[in-house]
């Protein structure tokens, strides 16, 4: 598979995300036992973008499935009971994975889809987990759909600004997006009490500016 076809699969799960939003609550329990296994299979599908044999791309992508499966079935078993351990074994294996992917290819749009594709594969596993394991239902204005289509357009954009080329107008729409996770986690913090996801909203919007800074002196030119 190459990067351009990754990033093909990659918008289509984006179009997925629309629908499964549409049809049921962005985070309820359809979250943890339909989206949550979809997406741990999308990120295990990244191991076929590597510039190796077929074989090890395929020993690649068993052996992430297995474990994420192995993670996932294990954290259902304890009926939410063990989120800690959930989250931490997962945080453990997605950087683990993400440096691997580091030593394996000097491919820089490679690289790149693979930080981007753990990073937003980690942050909506966890905070959708952490939410349905509390029984957060309270979202606010936008219904918590900010929090569940704004990483995963930011996660398309970034794989297609890697495996074609940024543009302008795309840059632009990854900063509104990463924006709009600010928006969502201020949203859904408020409208909770959860004054951490509050704090963090200011910390995503920082991000969102320095992508600004950094492209500033491309659109200077």
């Amino acid at each position: 598979m190459s990067k351009r076809a990754y990033s093909i699969v990659v918008g289509l799960f984006f179009c997925l995300g629309i629908v499964f939003q549409l049809e049921t609550k962005p985070f309820g329990k359809d979250f943890i036992t339909v989206f949550v296994p979809s997406l741990l299979f999308l990120n295990s599908l990244q191991w076929f973008i590597l510039p190796t044999r077929v074989v090890w791309k395929v020993v690649g992508f068993c052996s992430s499935l297995t474990i994420l499966s192995f993670l996932y079935f294990s954290y259902m078993r304890s009926q939410g009971k063990g989120l800690a351990d959930f989250a931490t074994f997962l945080f453990l294996f997605i950087v683990t994975q993400c440096l691997v992917f580091w030593v394996l290819t000097p491919d820089s749009p490679t690289r790149k889809i693979a930080v981007s594709t753990n990073s937003a594969t980690l942050f909506l596993i966890l905070f959708g987990v952490f939410l349905n394991a509390r029984g957060i239902d309270t979202f606010g204005f936008s219904g918590g759909r900010f929090l569940l289509l704004s990483p995963l357009g930011a996660m398309y954009l970034s794989v297609t600004g890697a495996a074609y080329k940024w543009h302008f107008l795309t840059q632009v729409i990854f900063i509104c997006t990463i924006a709009q996770i600010g928006m969502g986690l201020f949203e859904v913090g408020d409208a909770s009490n959860i004054r951490w996801m509050s704090a963090c909203s200011v910390l995503v919007v920082f991000i969102a500016l320095g992508f600004a800074a950094y492209w500033a002196k491309d659109w200077n030119k």
